[in-house]
């Protein structure tokens, strides 16, 4: 038996974070609130159940820019957990920049679903511009963590790595 929809966001605790289960399109799809006290996350959910975001999104209009800001947010939440540091986040921006400056912001992410293509076109560019391979490999470290948590979220259904 299903979870009533009329009880409000299902919260779930991972990491010290706070996430929450909303409905879109009878579809249950789960973010990350960025807080830690259960009381400011249901006060998130209860925003976005009203307001339909972030959660107003699905898997064929997910872009490179959705998946590369939802990472980003992720890892601020956790530095304010203190499970990581600003460093961290000031990576994944930098990384993330790299990718979006090749695919720009509206590139789907439903492009790796069936191949790597993308990502080849992605390597050749960034070798012309004479980059070190461990360059580009932390790069597509940073989409493949992107695309990882996109799947979380039922926002890729492809197979990140």
């Amino acid at each position: 038996m299903g979870r009533p929809r009329n009880e409000g966001p299902l919260l779930r605790k991972r990491h010290g974070i706070w996430y929450a289960t909303v409905y879109v399109g009878g579809r249950a799809v789960e973010h990350s609130t960025g807080e830690r006290d259960r009381e400011a996350a249901a006060c998130v959910a209860a925003a976005w159940t009203q307001a339909g975001a972030p959660a107003n999104r699905d898997a064929a209009q997910t872009t490179v820019d959705d998946a590369v800001g939802d990472l980003v947010d992720d890892r601020k939440a956790k530095v304010r957990a203190g499970e990581c540091s600003d460093a961290t986040v000031e990576f994944y921006e930098r990384k993330g920049g790299t990718l979006l400056a090749f695919f720009g912001p509206g590139f789907r992410v439903s492009a790796w679903e069936k191949d790597s293509a993308a990502s080849w076109d992605y390597i050749k560019w960034r070798r012309s511009s004479e980059v070190a391979d461990r360059t580009i490999k932390k790069e597509l470290g940073t989409l493949r963590t992107a695309l990882h948590l996109a799947k979380e979220q039922g926002l890729f259904h492809g197979d990140p790595e």
